[in-house]
């Protein structure tokens, strides 16, 4: 059983400014693990598991004030189109590698960004030569993010053909088109960085991201990770429970208060190992 790590130090922040999306930060993902690891299991036959689909749509209308990604507000009709048929040829090199060929999408989220900035005609056109490569017609979930603005009712009607299940109204990072289109273009898989986490880091990472939605049971990962949360993570849970933003923490549930919710992202740096404390997250 791995030993208890001190809690990282308290880090005071407004509500909204810090969002956590994976574990170990990005900061730590290298070029040497593309060959090494994301490369190889790419090529590789696929694991008994579902497979599922995110599709980074990088424009805005305008950007909002609280957003820290980098995202495209002044591109043309024609430099949309160019950057679709990109996405839509990555995805057709991923789809003739073992891991991928011949496997429906179970899950599959278009994000931002703001998908819904496209064009009815974009938003089909795009659908069916995605779907043409995986289909998605028995997926469990198809999320699709929104800003209000950009809608409208044959928009909406479209996004309801396409088999959405889910809509997230509301408002991530890319390196630069040019380098990503470039490797499209040799029909090369344009990784730059990867990562492969320890048996650890996985729990902490299923850890940080079920917390974010306000509460976890120990017991799934007493069952999974053969980890007691409790005693694991005994000086992080007390210094949340020191400044109010523990809720309850028992053999049944730990939850966060509701002023630990409202700033949920910073405080999940607690939990985060000693050597990813402290850096860049990105």
């Amino acid at each position: 059983m791995a030993e208890a790590t001190p809690a990282a130090p308290v880090v005071e922040t407004e509500v909204g400014s810090y969002f956590v999306a994976n574990y170990p930060p990005f900061s730590v993902w290298n070029r040497e693990a593309v060959d090494r690891d994301a490369l190889p299991a790419l090529h590789t036959a696929p694991a008994a598991v579902p497979l599922g689909l995110y599709l980074h749509i990088p424009f805005c209308r305008k950007r909002c004030h609280f957003c820290y990604f980098r995202v495209y507000t002044q591109k043309n009709a024609q430099e949309v189109a160019e950057y679709l048929d990109l996405l839509v040829s990555e995805w057709e090199i991923y789809g003739h590698l073992p891991a991928i060929a011949g496997r429906p999408l179970g899950f599959v989220y278009f994000g931002g960004g703001t998908p819904s900035f496209l064009s009815t005609a974009q938003l089909e056109g795009l659908v069916e030569r995605l779907a043409a490569v995986a289909p998605w017609s028995k997926a469990e979930e198809i999320t699709f993010e929104c800003e209000p603005g950009t809608l409208t009712e044959g928009k909406l009607s479209a996004i309801r053909r396409m088999g959405v299940t889910r809509l997230s109204l509301g408002v991530e990072n890319f390196d630069t088109w040019e380098t990503y289109g470039g490797a499209i273009g040799r029909g090369e898989i344009p990784l730059a960085r990867a990562y492969r986490p320890s048996h650890e880091e996985r729990m902490i990472r299923e850890l940080v991201l079920q917390l974010k939605r306000g509460s976890i049971r120990p017991a799934y990962f007493k069952e999974k990770y053969e980890v007691d949360l409790r005693k694991r993570f005994e000086a992080q849970l007390s210094s949340l429970a020191a400044d109010g933003y523990l809720g309850e923490a028992n053999d049944d549930v730990v939850a966060l208060s509701r002023e630990g919710l409202l700033r949920v992202d910073v405080l999940l740096r607690r939990f985060f190992l000693p050597e990813h404390t402290g850096i860049r997250y990105t």
